[in-house]
């Protein structure tokens, strides 16, 4: 009897062993929708009672963004506010011009920079990301994933659509807004989809604006570096 309780306990763990082994291989090849290899995300700080007024605010994150950016062993970087994956975007109640809103509709909301998408190998599927004088002026432009396009617009017709978060609002100082930051969006681009709650679960819908639409006293630079100088520091 003892014999075959120990056979049984032993197949029992082997079974269960099997089945850990099996769903970590899963995971280890889940397709990501980005591209992780080489990147790293560094946080950055606003001290208290500086870069007050939206537009010095702005200005301090691009350029740190740009001095990160000319470093000879970065390739890329860009400003991600909110949205390093695979846990990305703040869940927000959003509404849909000239739809009726259902209940508990929701939506990842991302803050970042056009530099996002490539950097992480993230492809533009149909119309174009934010100019550069549009991010420094928070224009009322976004960009959506293909997941909520193909939700809420299954004819393929999401540019033009206007998308809006009543909840955006400024919380002076520590978050800073454009005006009327609540007010109607513009989808001016589809990109594909990324991982953005977790490995095991579906991609959510998601809406991307740019980085200045509503900045807090934090943020972060994602940075892909060169291979060969990224392996011999951290070797």
């Amino acid at each position: 009897m003892l014999i075959t309780g120990q056979i049984a306990l032993t197949m029992l763990l082997l079974t269960s062993a099997a089945a850990a082994i099996n769903g970590f291989l899963r995971i280890a090849h889940t397709n990501l929708g980005y591209d992780p290899q080489n990147v790293m995300s560094v946080g950055i700080p606003v001290h208290q009672n500086a870069h007050v007024s939206w537009e010095d605010r702005a200005n301090y994150f691009e350029q740190l963004r740009e001095h990160i950016a000319a470093l000879p062993e970065v390739v890329s970087a860009g400003i991600s506010t909110n949205a390093t994956p695979p846990w990305n975007g703040w869940i927000k109640e959003f509404e849909i011009f000239g739809q009726p809103t259902a209940q508990q509709q929701q939506a990842r909301l991302n803050f970042v920079d056009s530099n996002y998408f490539s950097l992480l190998h993230i492809p533009l599927l149909t119309g174009r990301l934010w100019e550069h004088a549009e991010l420094m002026r928070g224009a009322r432009l976004c960009v959506v994933n293909q997941t909520l396009a193909r939700q809420y617009w299954p004819q393929g017709n999401a540019l033009g659509k206007q998308p809006r978060f009543p909840d955006l609002k400024a919380e002076p100082p520590y978050a800073q807004a454009i005006p009327e930051s609540n007010n109607w969006l513009q989808v001016i681009g589809v990109v594909a989809d990324a991982r953005d709650d977790g490995l095991r679960n579906p991609v959510k819908a998601a809406v991307f604006v740019s980085f200045s639409f509503l900045m807090y006293v934090h943020t972060q630079i994602l940075v892909r570096a060169c291979r060969l100088l990224w392996d011999e520091r951290h070797a």
